[in-house]
């Protein structure tokens, strides 16, 4: 293993900034107060309407120690979450790397207590967090780390509660794709445990403070783009299984999701071209799913039928490990 990731590896920590002016100094003072040193901050302004910016400026003044280790990157026009993530991915100097939303906040031990994982050579370590609904914060248990486990959304396929190793992205062409910003964590995380030879949980350590209750943010703007956003990561992560010949080894998994994305977009739009898409596929991982999914049931009834297959299937698999 390279030097430099035995011994207190830099970590890159990625923070996109967009309509958090109520959230972005918490989030800040909580990356600037880690216990672990070698640290750079990105931060990327995606043309925020509100002081975010200035609020963060004003923080940083308060932490001389990590003031060289903070940049500011600013976007001239409005380009979503997957262009600022990339921006800041592009910018990153570290070993690791750790995507930060603006509105949430961390432990400030998270990564002293993730560094001795990196420095046995885990390359993809995740973590148990805490839901922060503005009014009480409750633990989220993860369930078991597995590839089959994130396609069927039994573990959520969020970016933040992971530091991977930049090494993971770089060698197997990882990287956020531009205007997808909705399911934008899914297509990063389906990737990244695909292609990790060395992934762990830490289930005892609860190191992220996410919160539910910004309605300003990116995630919060359900629409039809963002059915048809989950539809083309979907598709994305399918044809990159197919790419790794191993869409047979989690068909299951694969039909599952782009079933699910297929009921929910016809709903709302079903003469969009994706829908004939994501069947095509879902006929070529799974015939199951695929009649499941052709039944002349409502929308609803449907993807009730296919979440109880799905964790039908995944009950016989865990069975059978």
């Amino acid at each position: 293993m390279d030097e430099n990731l035995k011994k207190h590896p830099k970590v890159s920590i990625l923070v996109p900034i967009y309509g958090t002016e109520k959230y972005i100094e918490k989030c800040a003072r909580s990356l600037f107060e880690q216990t672990y040193d070698n640290i750079e901050y990105i931060f990327v302004n995606d043309c925020t309407k509100d002081a975010s910016v200035e609020i963060l400026k004003k923080t940083i003044e308060d932490y001389p120690q990590r003031k060289s280790q903070v940049t500011i990157i600013s976007h001239n026009t409005n380009r979503g979450l997957a262009a600022s993530r990339l921006t800041a991915f592009e910018h990153s100097t570290g070993a690791y790397l750790w995507c930060v939303d603006s509105d949430d906040y961390a432990d400030v031990q998270a990564v002293s207590i993730i560094v001795p994982y990196m420095e046995r050579g885990y390359d993809f370590i995740s973590f148990n967090y805490y839901t922060n609904n503005g009014n009480d914060i409750q633990k989220f248990n993860s369930k078991p780390l597995t590839v089959n486990n994130l396609l069927t959304n039994e573990i959520p396929p969020s970016i933040w509660k992971c530091i991977a190793r930049k090494e993971l992205y770089t060698q197997n062409n990882i990287l956020p794709v531009v205007g997808i910003n909705s399911s934008e964590d899914y297509l990063l995380t389906a990737r990244l445990l695909l292609v990790s030879k060395r992934p762990i949980l830490l289930e005892n350590n609860y190191l992220y403070y996410y919160n539910i209750s910004n309605l300003d943010s990116y995630m919060n703007n359900v629409n039809v783009r963002s059915y048809e956003n989950s539809a083309d990561s979907a598709i994305i992560i399918f044809e990159y299984y197919r790419r790794l010949n191993v869409v047979e080894k989690f068909h299951n998994g694969l039909s599952c999701r782009l079933a699910m994305c297929y009921l929910r977009l016809k709903k709302v739009d079903s003469s969009n071209f994706r829908c004939q898409q994501l069947l095509n596929l879902i006929k070529e991982a799974d015939r199951v799913v695929y009649f499941l999914t052709k039944l002349p049931l409502s929308v609803s009834k449907s993807l009730y039928i296919v979440r109880t297959y799905r964790r039908f299937i995944l009950k016989v698999n865990n069975d059978m490990a």
